[in-house]
């Protein structure tokens, strides 16, 4: 391995050949190893793992270096960057190369198709009764647990989305109404539940309210016909948070209860489903028992159907028993059924299933019903169950054969609501206490440590993270109820990076509150809830919880630089550039004393930007230059992705708008392909500022656009005001100026409202380009003026000699 040359990156990679070439690279960089040593140390790296896929074969290995393939494995594929040596700052640039490839190298497929579980069965009438719905409005499914709502709106999905063609697209979520551990979800989680399994990422949604969120879910499925499966609802309330119902798109619910209390304008319908016919219930044990029977011991099989009650749910799981123990009798399995306990008749088939299970397969079901969350992983599975990965992953394996457990299409398991209510009661009979609280033990301690090995500072593995996120937050939420309140604070702090980078502030702000609430009086959590109130605009809040975060007189307080930093970005929020100079100066200087190379790479990073907009762009260019070289020590990608974000704009400072214009382009591909979802936006926006600098008012309102889709999802308000002051001057441009007047007068008001320094002063100068445009010296003259006074204040010398200069030319 050379030791003086930087490790290859997959720069601009855009095709398997791309990325095969920079493995090759990589593999020469690293000294040359053979693919048989290469196998080896994959083998080993996934043994340290607990991993059950082993060691790789030489030809699987020489393979993924081979140009001219058609496919790469992923697992692989990053096993080989890991075992060639790339430094662990570097990981990121190659997941998310694989991860550009992939999508650029996919060709566009059909909706995967809904896919029922069974055969249908009994059920014909109703099929075509539903199926016969017009679009326009909502259709339920009512009737008992068990009794096969969900498989007929899964069959109902799968005839529409037939009829309707490739360009139907389709999505289903579990409400939850009678989930007896969890609360149902409610409407505003449903519409993010939607959105997921649309394959919209969190930062779309997570800051939108609820009418944002249907609106959101209702664009992207509006191109095309629709139909939207909510399972499991025990009231109208998310169904209400659907309403009004595109004319092209169909809801199907199911629940058990009536569903009353929609609009009168709502076009609703109700199919109330029943026990199956006898003959229906027959059929059905015959299917899933592969044995006919009615000839068999037609006595025996009616005797099952009764202990049954005629319930789908119940005889498909009876009906697998059959299947599996041919050499038990229809008599044997009936007496079996019929001699559990009265209170157990209504499950009798799942705790006969339950109680067939190996012993340890059996304490494993019982086991991941403690999980808070709606999906299970392996690594989940293990933690709560005390087994190596392979054997939950052998476990999982089991319960989904005897149909225990279902898995969705991304490999997630998923324990139906009535399967977990009858694992969590049996659990609490069989377990005892002290069991079940090691087991919810073991998952905090692994969802901590999982999360601290895939969240290192400035460098968090945005792809792990975003597919584990939901499950990472409901054992946070559960934690201080199972009296780990720290656990809690522990996940807040992980996820930091994570979620700044996806922003998520929202998401932010609710998990450091639960955690401050449970009683975690920590600085790290009033310190990250800050910067979230701060993102969203909250100042005095923000300013407020940083107060609490810092005590001045505690040599040992490890946040101390951090506070002081944030301190310095609601100074710079309000325009009180020198009080933010002398607050990050002191973050430097606390940061130093203290040794953290991370914190005292960001806060030379916010002084920089200070000086910048305080008219000192060439020292500016030097603090950066000092920022870079303590993040890259700390190897804090995401401070070095906001240089990156910032360069653009010291070369805007310098007069330089088309080199502006350049490094702009070049920091929105770079953060895009990171990950960094943010700081690409706000990057974005100033990109399109550049553009309308130097003309190019196409490529400006393209850039606006697309800004300003991405910034109001992660409710950044101040962005938004500048982006405004950007509009106001491109509607002025394309011949428009009085539209441009109420666009910057609007950026004004919010700005004013708020306390955002820089929009504010950015628009007055634009109002007043605008009134000189447009003849009207009189009002140029009083904007140019207050722009004067306001940039005085603020120490801005650049706004202040723009606003005098333009002044001059009107009033010699």
């Amino acid at each position: 391995m050379s030791s003086g040359d930087r490790a290859p990156r997959p720069v601009g990679a855009t095709t398997l050949d791309d990325l095969t070439r920079a493995l090759a690279e990589l593999r020469a960089w690293a000294g040359g190893p053979s693919y048989a040593a290469l196998a080896t140390r994959v083998g080993g790296l996934r043994s340290e793992r607990g991993l059950r896929t082993g060691r790789p074969g030489k030809v699987t290995v020489y393979d993924c270096f081979r140009p001219g393939r058609r496919r790469l494995d992923g697992e692989l594929y990053l096993d080989l960057v890991t075992v060639l040596g790339v430094p662990a700052g570097d990981l990121a640039h190659w997941r998310a190369a694989f991860r550009d490839v992939h999508g650029a190298g996919a060709a566009p497929e059909r909706p995967p198709l809904v896919r029922p579980r069974r055969e249908l069965v009994g059920r014909d009438e109703v099929l075509r009764t539903v199926v016969a719905h017009p679009p326009g409005g909502v259709t339920s499914v009512v009737g008992l647990a068990g009794i096969g709502k969900t498989e007929v709106a899964l069959h109902v999905a799968r005839v529409w989305q037939d009829r309707l063609g490739p360009a139907c697209r389709t999505v289903g979520l579990d409400a939850r109404g009678y989930d007896p551990e969890r609360p149902p979800l409610d409407p505003s989680a449903v519409l993010g539940g939607l959105l997921v399994g649309l394959g919209v990422v969190p930062q779309r949604y997570d800051a939108l309210d609820l009418a944002g969120r249907r609106e959101l879910l209702w664009r992207e499925l509006s191109a095309t016909p629709a139909v939207v499966l909510l399972d499991n609802v025990r009231d109208a309330t998310p169904v209400a948070a659907l309403l009004p119902i595109p004319p092209r798109a169909r809801v199907l619910v199911t629940g058990r209860r009536a569903l009353t209390g929609l609009p009168r304008a709502t076009e609703h319908r109700e199919v109330v489903l029943t026990e199956l016919s006898e003959s229906a219930a027959l059929d059905l044990l015959a299917r899933t028992g592969g044995r006919d029977v009615r000839v068999e011991d037609r006595a025996a099989a009616e005797r099952i159907v009764r202990a049954c009650g005629r319930m789908a749910l119940d005889l498909t799981v009876a009906g697998a028993l059959v299947a599996a123990q041919p050499e038990w009798t229809l008599d044997d399995h009936a007496a079996r059924l019929e001699a559990l306990p009265r209170d157990e008749r209504l499950r009798p088939a799942l705790r006969m299933g339950h109680d067939l299970l190996p012993v340890d397969v059996a304490a494993t079901l019982r086991a991941l019903a403690l999980h808070p969350g709606p999906e299970l992983t392996e690594w989940v599975v293990a933690a709560l169950a005390g087994v190596a990965e392979d054997v939950a992953a052998d476990h999982l394996e089991q319960l989904v054969a005897e149909q225990l457990l279902r898995q969705d299409g991304r490999g997630r398991y998923l324990l139906h609501d009535v399967v977990r209510a009858f694992a969590t009661h049996l659990g609490l009979i069989v377990d005892p206490r002290s069991a079940q609280q090691a087991a919810r033990e073991r998952l905090l301690d692994t969802v901590v440590e999982r999360t601290r090995e895939h969240a290192p500072a400035g460098d968090p593995d945005v792809g792990w993270l975003t597919d584990e996120q939901s499950s990472l937050l409901a054992v946070a939420d559960a934690a201080p109820g199972w009296g780990r309140p720290r656990a809690t604070a522990d996940v807040a702090l992980l996820l930091a990076d994570h979620l700044e980078v996806t922003g998520q502030w929202a998401t932010c702000d609710a998990l450091c509150t639960h955690a401050l609430d449970a009683g975690v009086d920590d600085r790290g959590v009033r310190r990250l809830r800050a910067r979230s109130l701060e993102m969203r605009g909250r100042l005095d809040e923000a300013l407020a919880e940083l107060e609490r975060a810092h005590d001045v007189e505690d040599p040992a307080d490890t946040e101390a630089a951090r506070v002081v930093n944030g301190i310095g970005n609601i100074h710079k929020h309000r325009g009180r550039y020198r009080d933010a100079v002398h607050a990050y100066a002191r973050s430097v200087r606390l940061a130093a004393a203290r040794g953290h190379d991370q914190a005292r790479g960001r806060a030379l990073g916010n002084l920089a930007d200070t000086l910048r907009l305080l008219g000192h762009p060439r020292i500016g260019a030097e603090v950066y230059d000092a920022c870079e070289e303590y993040a890259a020590r700390a190897g804090d990608d995401l401070a070095l992705a906001i240089v990156r974000s910032n360069r653009p704009l010291l070369a805007e400072a310098l007069g330089d708008p088309v080199g502006a214009v350049r490094l702009g382009i070049e920091a929105v591909t770079e953060l895009e392909t990171g990950g960094f979802a943010t700081l690409a936006a706000i990057s974005r926006g100033w990109l399109a500022r550049h553009r309308e600098q130097v003309g190019d008012l196409e490529a400006c309102a393209t850039d606006l656009a697309h800004a300003e889709t991405a910034l109001a999802r992660h409710e950044l308000g101040e962005a938004l005001a500048l982006l405004d002051v950007t509009r106001g001057r491109l509607l002025a441009g394309q011949g428009d100026p009085a539209a441009g007047v109420r666009v910057l007068e609007g950026a004004l008001a919010r700005s004013r409202e708020h306390g955002w320094g820089s929009p504010e002063v950015e628009a007055m100068l634009a109002l007043g380009d605008l009134a000189a445009a447009g003849e009207d010296p009189a009002t140029a003259v009083r904007w140019y003026d207050e722009a004067e006074a306001l940039a005085e204040r603020q120490s801005r010398r650049p706004e202040r000699d723009r606003a005098r200069s333009a002044r001059t030319t009107l009033v010699p």
